[in-house]
């Protein structure tokens, strides 16, 4: 890869920097439908960690395709379960998380079989009475 500052300089914008990773890389990002409705998580140093390496990111080559329902999981333990799955940092700042649906699919790819794909199985409330 080219360094960050060479691409900066040619990709000044978030929305250029966006469409080059996900266009040029191949870079499975969050969705981001329009240069004039910015998500919350689309940050340009986000995209430069990815360029640098710092932040984890995996090609749409790798993404799995149908992801299992699963029960809902709030954005910091699917932001936690992701970050000890790739064992590096997501590089999303609080508050700016990108959407779940998302990170559960991105989940899916790197452990199909972590534990919240595992099927829920629902516990009796009351015991049955013995004979």
């Amino acid at each position: 890869m080219v360094s960050a500052e060479f691409l900066r300089a040619r990709l000044p914008t978030a929305w250029d920097l966006y469409c080059f990773l996900r266009d040029v890389e191949n870079i499975y990002l969050p969705p981001w439908k329009s240069k004039n409705t910015r998500p919350t998580w689309a940050q340009g140093v986000y995209f430069e960690g990815i360029l640098t390496g710092k932040y984890f990111f995996i090609r749409r080559n790798q993404v799995k395709g149908a992801v299992p329902k699963i029960k809902k999981q709030s954005q910091a333990d699917l932001i936690r379960f992701l970050e000890d799955e790739a064992d590096k940092p997501l590089g999303f700042k609080p508050g700016r998380d990108p959407p779940g649906k998302w990170m559960v699919k991105l989940l899916y790819s790197l452990n199909p079989d972590h534990k919240i794909f595992k099927p829920v199985v629902e516990k009796l409330d009351k015991e049955i009475p013995r004979e």
